[in-house]
């Protein structure tokens, strides 16, 4: 939509409407922000704890990896990606040697993808990382606050789930 110099919005021909104020940040844009400062600082954590060399391309993996293992095709449905998409970065897991493929009992010719004792570590060190952010954010907000926010959260994110 054009901007007119009386800072109007031009919607089609000479009819012209005042502009909106300007937006203050959307929820989804601080969320967003958000989503980006955990991923950062929960890398850091993890790469001080002695795992350097997973990149944030993994978390596709691990966010959806449970130990006994899953099929290629289940992990990608999972992460809403194609198997040949989540195959690259299993492929690169595997040869750091965070994750494995192993015979699915049952199917000689399917393999389950599982972490390693290394990628478990891996695993426990995230989530003692995110727990420790959760510890400083109850610290800056309280408790009651955190509490509301999980609330407000879960609750709409239960109500994308029909849409997802």
């Amino acid at each position: 939509m054009a901007k007119t110099a009386d800072n109007t919005a031009a919607l089609s021909g000479d009819r012209t409407t005042p502009a909106e104020p300007p937006l203050p940040f959307v929820v989804g844009e601080l969320l967003e922000d958000i989503l980006h400062g955990i991923g950062a600082e929960a890398r850091q954590r993890v790469h001080t704890a002695g795992f350097e060399d997973v990149r944030a391309a993994h978390d596709c993996v691990f966010r959806f990896l449970e130990p006994e293992g899953l099929r290629l095709r289940d992990l990608a449905e999972r992460a809403g990606m194609t198997p040949q998409g989540i195959g690259e970065h299993v492929d690169e897991l595997e040869r750091l040697g965070y994750v494995e493929r192993v015979p699915a009992p049952g199917d000689r010719r399917a393999k389950l993808i599982r972490p390693t004792e290394r990628g478990t570590a891996f695993i426990e060190a995230g989530l003692a990382g995110m727990r420790e952010i959760e510890r400083e954010w109850n610290e800056a907000v309280g408790p009651r606050r955190l509490a509301q926010m999980r609330q407000a959260l879960e609750a709409i994110r239960e109500l994308q789930a029909p849409r997802a």
